[in-house]
């Protein structure tokens, strides 16, 4: 869903990405697992990524999305769940891109 945002206003800033927000606890199961086994544990990863992204100067709640190679503009990811007859049970908007949001 297209936001009500000029293309052209924007700020560039630097984000940690997330790209599991469970990895502390899997990697803690994981070494008791190891451990229980007899194994070694192994030392997990504390490496962060960043990336940077545009962020909307006039809807700063939007994200920054590419619909195709050509045509890029700032929008909301609209996530909705119909029963069969097609009435709308439950909606979801999201402005950043998903790839980019954890929430635990």
């Amino acid at each position: 869903m297209k936001a009500n945002a000029n293309k052209k206003k924007f700020t560039k800033e630097v984000v940690n990405v997330e790209t599991r927000c469970y990895q502390e606890k899997l990697d803690k199961e994981i070494n008791e697992d190891s451990v229980a086994h007899g194994k070694k544990p192994f030392t997990p990863q504390t490496k962060t990524e960043t990336k940077q992204i545009k962020v909307s100067t006039t809807d700063p709640e939007s994200g920054y999305y590419v619909k195709d190679e050509r045509e890029k503009q700032f929008a909301y990811s609209f996530h909705t769940a119909c029963d069969s007859k097609g009435f709308i049970l439950a909606t979801q908007v999201m402005g950043e891109p998903m790839f980019m949001i954890a929430t635990c």
